[in-house]
């Protein structure tokens, strides 16, 4: 399809990986124009909308939805998302044992294949996607090889390796496998020289040895110990290809995702989105008790068979009053438990990061940050390169951080918050509860997961009738702040948006804190604009911005949300402003 002006084919772009989804408009500004979009940019955008209408024609497939567009297409339609699925079954099949349905599958994503994707498609969210499907290709090439070498086709192995070696000579995995091939074929002098030129290449281009497992495996092939029989089958994984652990001791495989979360709801949209673009380090980002870390725990799960190498977790304690843990610490704990000997830690922090940060280069591993306090912690935690990734979540929007996919999270949507509300008092419910008390109590919640939960928990406490449950609905409703009467815990921010927001206003300047009083003594519903903030300093409107407490819409508009204006209200009384 040609295109007039290419942020046309951004725009199609992002619709057609949605396949029938909405897909919201600031997301189609920010796939088109990054973080730091024109105020032309809206006006743009609807422009090119009815531009690509009149290039599908009639009739069109191409709605507005709610408030943003969807594109009305099949996932078979659209040759992107067909080849993520039929690169997962290659995976699937492998997993389970399957070889010739791998086989089956591999050939159908390579039929997919016609060179670099999205070529001439300008924008963000399009360079993302071109760095993520090119990783799964490279995946699915890594998979063909270990299947050739565990039916014994020893030389189809040999020449699929010798290609990937050239376009990929600083992959690890493709250097195990190719020597793996060699030897294996009874070129044992070649399978050799592949390790031993990527050693050096590796020592002189980044300063780092490969991971023990591959000297080790040099080792085996030197003496003659190394097993010439079929490759061992292990799960491959769709984005980073299989481990070199495969063809050499078996490495450590962690699995520290938490449990799912309870009365999960909600987020299609965002765990669509997001599905779709574990290629590059997720951060997920909003106020205390919107949901980040349910989010990121429900989608790592869902990523989880993408990276067989293991998942770990770490907590990193942006919000936890007793402060964020040393990183050298962390980074000890996790090296261990990717299997460094303890006499083998590195001194420094620098150099325990840098051996982090090669480790998860050589493997498939999903790392989720949970409470990131800033960037500068989680820079060095960040994997490198496009087998492993990470999920990230923060009550700070990371701004410093490139190269990575934000997604700042926003209330539920009505109906997942009365769905949430209902859950949390348990079902069948005790107590007769009206649609209409529903919707009231949820309306005063902001539609915050946490308060939602907060309000089934004191929900659930009160006398079995209907008139005390309507007393409870119209106290929260008429409440000065209900922000206080959802508070279930003094201390613990897991349990009170009050608490967390606290924890963050204590991170904040006395600008920033004037200002949040500001916005939470005025008497606007949505929306509040520049002239409005003008008396304060910008510095200040920046830093609420960083934090998630107050939105940037584009242009001249923000919007404050309402438990962040009920706070704001609180410090008012208090005297702040």
């Amino acid at each position: 399809m040609q295109f007039d002006r290419p942020r046309q084919g951004a725009v199609l772009t992002r619709l057609a990986l949605r396949a029938g989804r909405p897909v919201r408009q600031d997301e189609l500004v920010r796939a088109v124009w990054g973080q730091a979009p024109p105020r032309s940019a809206t006006g743009n955008l609807h422009t090119y909308i009815s531009e690509l209408r009149k290039i599908l024609g009639e009739p069109s497939v191409l709605y507005t939805d709610r408030d943003g567009y969807r594109l009305d297409v099949r996932v078979q339609d659209v040759d992107a998302l067909e080849f993520d699925s039929w690169v997962d079954r290659a995976a699937q099949a492998w997993s389970g044992g399957g070889v010739e349905a791998c086989f089956t599958a591999v050939e159908r994503a390579s039929r997919l294949w016609t060179g670099a994707p999205l070529p001439e498609i300008a924008g963000p969210f399009a360079e993302a996607e071109r760095r993520r499907l090119e990783a799964r290709w490279l995946a699915l090439r890594k998979l063909r090889v270990q299947a050739l070498l565990a039916t014994a086709r020893v030389t189809e192995a040999v020449a699929e390796c010798t290609g990937l070696a050239h376009a990929y000579p600083a992959d690890e995995q493709v250097a195990v496998l190719r020597s793996t091939s060699l030897y294996r074929a009874g070129l044992v002098a070649e399978a050799l020289s592949t390790l031993d030129v990527f050693r050096r290449r590796l020592r002189k281009e980044a300063g780092t040895q490969p991971r023990a497992e591959v000297g080790r495996l040099y080792e085996q092939m030197l003496t003659g110990d190394f097993d010439t029989g079929c490759a061992e089958r292990s799960p491959s994984t769709s984005d980073g290809g299989p481990s070199p652990a495969d063809s050499s001791p078996r490495a450590v495989r962690p699995a520290q995702l938490p449990h799912r979360p309870w009365g999960f709801v909600g987020r299609d949209d965002e765990l669509a989105e997001l599905s779709h673009t574990a290629g590059s380090p997720i951060v997920i980002t909003g106020h205390a008790g919107i949901g980040k870390s349910a989010l990121a725990c429900q989608l790592a799960r869902g990523l989880a068979p993408r990276f067989p190498d293991g998942q770990l977790y770490l907590s990193l304690g942006g919000s936890k009053r007793t402060g964020v843990p040393p990183l050298g610490e962390l980074l000890d704990h996790q090296l261990l438990t990717l299997g460094v000997h303890a006499d083998d830690l590195p001194g420094t922090v620098e150099q325990k990061a840098a051996r982090w940060r090669s480790l998860l280069a050589a493997r498939s591993i999903l790392v989720v940050l949970d409470d990131a306090a800033d960037a500068e912690q989680v820079a060095p935690l960040l994997p490198e390169g496009t087998s492993s990734t990470a999920v990230v979540t923060s009550r700070k929007r990371l701004s410093p951080l490139d190269n990575v996919h934000r997604v700042p999270l926003a209330a539920l949507e009505p109906d997942a918050a009365k769905r949430l509300l209902i859950s949390g008092c348990g079902t069948p419910l005790n107590v007769p509860i009206s649609y209409h008390h529903v919707t009231r109590i949820v309306e005063a919640c902001g539609y915050v997961p946490l308060a939602v939960r907060a309000a089934a928990v004191l929900l659930a406490e009160v006398e079995a009738d209907a008139d005390a449950v309507q007393q409870f609905a119209m106290r929260l409703r008429y409440h000065e702040n209900p922000l206080e009467m959802l508070s279930l815990s003094e201390d613990d921010d897991k349990a009170s948006v009050l608490v967390g927001l606290e924890h963050t206003a204590r991170t904040l300047s006395a600008p920033a804190l004037d200002l949040l009083a500001w916005l939470g003594s005025r008497s606007y519903e949505d929306e509040a604009t520049v002239g409005m903030l003008h008396e304060h300093e910008p510095a200040a409107r920046a830093e609420l911005v960083e934090s998630c407490l107050l939105d940037h819409l584009g242009g001249d508009r923000y919007r404050v949300p309402t438990l962040v204006r009920g706070y704001g209200r609180r410090l008012t009384r208090a005297g702040t402003r």
